[in-house]
């Protein structure tokens, strides 16, 4: 959509200075995604806000006084979802060993637990991404990230769209955003747009 909003207000300009705060999220937020809104919404805060269906409110955005550009990102590419907000817990587990938790700075499957998290799907549907061990009851969000040292947590994409090979789990967002910092247009495994055109 911040591709989309650059388009069209490249066409049809517009006083935007009525917008106060954008909040992007959805999947893994880019760092070029970022700074573009943020210069679109030149007047407006800009966040980001990772909220699921099954569990809002687990993360905060520590950044609101921070120029986008001055935001710690994951090699340079992919923006914070924030930190862990209070009553919420957060642990990576293991893609690639089942049952281990992994350490800081480490990929891992971002498991929740806090009160907002719902019970149960409707009808019983994927129960197993909902478990209790002895610290609680957890939720298995299906995405893959990463927790730095200072606890920003860093959402790369869904595990389902994770490559592996070798050993290795590779993030497409990751792999997208090089490319669009490289070819200064808008990746996708399916089509390529720079601001302003349709196709390049």
């Amino acid at each position: 959509m911040v591709h989309e909003f650059a388009i069209e207000l490249a066409a049809r300009p517009m006083d935007l200075s009525c917008v106060k705060r954008i909040q992007v999220g959805g999947d893994a937020v880019t760092k070029q995604a970022l700074i573009k809104c943020a210069t679109l919404f030149a007047g407006a805060q800009v966040c980001v806000n990772q909220g699921m269906t099954e569990g809002p409110g687990v993360f905060t955005w520590p950044f609101l006084s921070t120029p986008p550009q001055d935001i710690p990102f994951f090699g340079d590419q992919i923006c914070p979802v924030g930190e862990a907000a209070p009553g919420a817990r957060i642990r990576l587990c293991s893609i690639l060993h089942r049952g281990a938790v992994v350490k800081r700075g480490e990929l891992g499957e971002l498991h929740i637990s806090c009160p907002s998290v719902i019970k149960h799907y409707l009808g019983g549907h994927s129960e197993r991404s909902f478990y209790h061990d002895r610290t609680g009851r957890w939720f298995n969000t299906g995405d893959v990230a990463v927790i730095d040292r200072n606890g920003l947590v860093f959402v790369l994409g869904r595990r389902k769209d994770m490559i592996q090979r070798a050993g290795l789990v590779i993030a497409p967002a990751v792999v997208e955003s090089c490319v669009a910092a490289f070819t200064q247009c808008q990746a996708s495994l399916f089509m390529c747009t720079p601001v302003g055109q349709s196709t390049c």
